[in-house]
């Protein structure tokens, strides 16, 4: 039974697909941002750094 239900998971739908693109795509706009802010952060640390010092 559980195989079974696996093989119909797995059927390729295109409804499916689209989803997985779109989420994939939000997950991707999110890591860059995440990114980006990141490298803001990280420039400001080493100003600060180099302001203290």
């Amino acid at each position: 039974m559980k195989h079974m239900t696996i093989d119909s998971d797995t059927r390729i739908n295109p409804l499916s697909e689209i989803k997985i693109q779109s989420n994939l795509s939000k997950i991707l706009t999110e890591i860059r941002f995440f990114t980006v802010q990141v490298g803001l952060l990280s420039c400001i640390g080493l100003a600060l750094v180099f302001i203290w010092k």
